[in-house]
């Protein structure tokens, strides 16, 4: 039987920045993903943005902004090739939500935990946007970061001095009071691992592996928030991000000789290995496009799509007011060594895996 300090199950960005951090630190980890590569789920079905959440601003969530934005200003630094900052365009029309002085208070605030200025596009201007300029009011422009979501996880772990196992479906998880046994399966042959502390990283699958606790650890109520993508062929030159009728955000950017749309939040019932995008949320970025910009594009424009599932407070909140901070679950009586993080984001992989050490620090 294998011994490490760390057994990680899932090879996400969350599941990678824990690894990273943890082999930094020189201790021994086992990293089991069910898929045959890194970020197989959500991790690379993202809108591919290192952002520090300026809708967040909406539910006070400013701590959480003013950390996304230190991580981001981190990864840019450190990360050029991976993460760069781009210009965000914002317009707003007579027919939107929020006004332009509402816009212009959150990007003061942006702006200030940032330290990176914005700008209003001169009406001079605005015939070199992609979008419809009748009723247009108001067009800010900001800097945030933008990423190759799975090649970013794969950098990571590639990074890690750990041990990676691929295609290794966990079966039981045994905790004692010093230590877990870890049983998993990889091509049809049973293994066992044994670590001081097992961190859940799986995503949308965290209360699965919960369940394969011998000890019957409690495990949170969670709601799973599909957001959907499309990549069209239509090509623009800015990345916008526009205010959708059900006041939520879309971004529109170029991507990969396309242009990438995304994202929605429909809520599903459980997680699945290859998640479909809806119908309904095709016509739902197709209308949204079409609505804004002077290009018009059908289904036949459409090159790939995607979907991801993302973890959230499993409350009675609208999926757009529900908390995007990172929990980090522990069930100290039935799991005295089995750690859960609960959502999380891309732009804060990092400092959610040091939330992680800092809760399993005095037990390594």
């Amino acid at each position: 039987m294998q011994t490490y300090d760390v057994t990680i199950i899932g090879a996400g960005i969350a599941g990678a920045g824990v690894a990273e951090l943890l082999s930094s630190k020189n201790y021994s980890c086992l990293v089991l993903e069910q898929f045959s590569e890194p970020a197989c789920g959500t991790s690379s079905k993202s809108s591919k943005l290192i952002h520090g959440g300026l809708r967040y601003l909406e539910n006070f969530e400013f701590g959480l902004v003013k950390e996304s934005l230190e991580e981001r200003a981190y990864l840019v630094e450190h990360l050029p090739k991976l993460v760069q900052l781009k210009s965000f365009y914002i317009p707003l029309y007579t027919h939107s939500f929020r006004k332009p002085w509402m816009v212009f208070i959150g990007l003061s605030i942006y702006s200030l935990f940032s330290w990176r200025k914005f700008s209003s596009i001169p009406k001079s201007k605005w015939k070199d946007l992609d979008i419809q300029t009748k009723n247009l009011l108001k067009v800010y422009a900001y800097k945030d970061g933008v990423t190759d979501d799975k090649a970013l996880t794969t950098h990571v772990l590639n990074t890690c001095d750990c041990t990676v196992s691929f295609n290794a479906t966990v079966k039981k998880i045994e905790d004692f009071k010093t230590h877990c046994i870890i049983s998993y399966q990889k091509e049809g042959i049973s293994h066992q691992a044994t670590s001081k502390v097992v961190i859940n990283a799986a995503g949308s699958w965290v209360n699965e592996v919960l369940n394969l606790c011998t000890s019957k650890p409690e495990t949170l109520p969670i709601d799973l928030v599909l957001g959907s993508h499309i990549l069209v062929d239509t090509q623009i030159d800015r990345i916008y991000y526009i205010e959708a009728k059900d006041k939520r955000a879309i971004f529109v950017r170029p991507y990969h000789n396309g242009t990438l749309i995304g994202t929605t939040e429909v809520p599903v019932s459980h997680p699945q290995a290859h998640t479909k995008v809806p119908a309904s949320d095709i016509v739902y970025l197709l209308d949204h496009f079409n609505h804004y910009f002077k290009t018009q594009i059908t289904t036949a424009n459409i090159i790939e799509s995607f979907a991801g599932l993302r973890v959230l407070p499993g409350d009675n909140k609208d999926a757009f007011k529900k908390s995007r901070e990172v929990q980090i679950h522990h069930d100290k009586i039935n799991a005295p060594n089995v750690y859960s993080i609960y959502g999380g984001k891309l732009t804060t992989f990092r400092s959610t895996a040091r939330k992680v050490f800092k809760k399993i620090k005095a037990k390594l």
